[in-house]
C-alpha cells in the first residue's frame, strides 16, 4: 500500500488526509490511494536537496534506517520523521 509523506509550511494538518487521498484516486485510481498519510515538519533530504525516500521507506518498514546515512543533509529531520511515523499520524 503507498505511504505518503506530507510537509506543510503554513496550512493546517486538519482533514489533510482526504485532501490527499482523494485526488489521487481520483487522478489514478483506487489502487493508488495512500494507505496513511504521514505530516512530518521535515524530510530527509541530501545535500543537494534530493529527498531520501529510502530512508522514508526504511522508517515506515523496518522502524528506522537500515543503511548508509552519510548523505543526509539534516539528520534531525530523519528523526523527525521517525518520531511521526511511531506515534502513528
Amino acid at each position: 500500500m503507498p505511504v505518503a509523506f506530507e510537509t506543510l509550511r503554513s496550512a493546517s494538518a486538519d482533514g489533510i488526509a482526504d485532501r490527499i487521498r482523494t485526488p489521487v484516486a481520483g487522478e489514478m485510481g483506487g489502487y493508488a490511494r495512500p494507505a496513511r498519510v504521514h505530516v512530518t515538519p521535515a524530510m530527509p533530504r541530501t545535500h543537494t536537496a534530493k529527498t531520501m525516500r529510502r530512508l522514508l521507506r526504511d522508517v515506515v518498514v523496518h522502524g528506522g534506517p537500515t543503511g548508509d546515512t552519510s548523505a543526509m543533509e539534516d539528520p534531525s529531520a530523519l528523526e523527525a520523521v521517525t518520531s511521526v511515523v511511531r506515534g502513528g499520524s
